[in-house]
């Protein structure tokens, strides 16, 4: 395997720079004769950097190039307030650095944060020993409004949580009313609606399979609410949807294993398998 080398693993020595300065004018290719520890599209690179041009200058040069991009003091101070608790954070319940500074890239705001002021991200600057700010409203509050080590307090997270669920909602009662009409069951949106909330008052979010076990796919890369809606008992030996304590969350991987079993008729296929696997 070839090692790559840049900048900083194999720095420019100023005897390197001298050269190049003393001799850019006979091509990169003489340079790269002097200069061995460079590669040539290396020395090319640091010669136009250090402004050593060969040849005419083009007319055309410079014209597609940007303004020079000028930050006020009121910016600056802005910045140095703001970029250590942000970052490139977008806030819930705070405006972002982007909405702070309109007209400015993402990308403009980082460097001239980091390469010209030199600040680094720290959300916790000048907070106290004890207290924590959450990164959604951006206000300080005690530890006991927080959860744990959650760098969101208890407040935005509730707020959060009734945000996604409502999209939850919406994307899942789509995916019910599609059960539905599969097996041939028809209900009042308004009934649908009804059913969904109490299937997830029992069993919670789809934020995990009913097994959750080292086989289970919502282990592995999945999207975000990919859980299907499973039954415990299928429409084939009684089972319904519209029973909302028949129903539970599962992988993909899962769902296919059940196929139509129910939760006892799997449970004694797999240990079958345990035993015949196991001699």
């Amino acid at each position: 395997m070839v090692k790559r080398t840049n900048q900083h693993t194999n720095p420019w020595t100023p005897q390197e720079i001298e050269i190049i300065k003393n001799n850019y004018k006979k091509g990169d290719y003489f340079l790269s004769k002097k200069i061995i520890n460079h590669s040539l599209s290396s020395i090319k690179t640091k010669r136009i950097r250090l402004g050593y041009l060969i040849g005419k200058k083009s007319p055309l040069k410079g014209i597609k190039r940007d303004p020079i991009i000028i930050w006020s003091k009121d910016e600056d101070e802005k910045l140095k307030l703001y970029y250590p608790i942000l970052g490139y954070h977008k806030p819930k319940f705070h405006k972002s650095l982007i909405e702070m500074f309109p007209g400015r890239t993402q990308s403009q705001i980082r460097y001239h944060s980091e390469e010209v002021l030199k600040l680094k991200i720290d959300r916790q600057k000048d907070v106290e020993e004890g207290p924590r700010r959450c990164i959604e409203c951006l206000k300080v509050k005690l530890k006991d409004s927080f959860y744990r080590d959650y760098n969101q307090c208890k407040k935005c997270k509730k707020k959060i949580w009734k945000e996604n669920r409502e999209d939850i909602f919406n994307l899942y009662f789509d995916r019910l009313s599609n059960r539905l009409k599969h097996e041939g069951i028809k209900l009042t949106s308004n009934k649908k609606k009804s059913l969904l909330k109490s299937i997830f008052d029992i069993n919670g979010l789809p934020e995990k399979c009913f097994f959750e076990d080292d086989y289970c796919l919502s282990r592995e890369d999945m999207g975000q609410f990919d859980l299907e809606i499973g039954h415990i008992k299928p429409k084939s030996k009684g089972g319904s949807l519209v029973d909302p304590f028949n129903v539970m969350w599962l992988c993909t991987r899962h769902n296919q294993m059940m196929g139509n079993r129910d939760l006892n008729e799997l449970h004694i296929m797999i240990k079958s398998i345990i035993k015949n696997h196991n001699g």
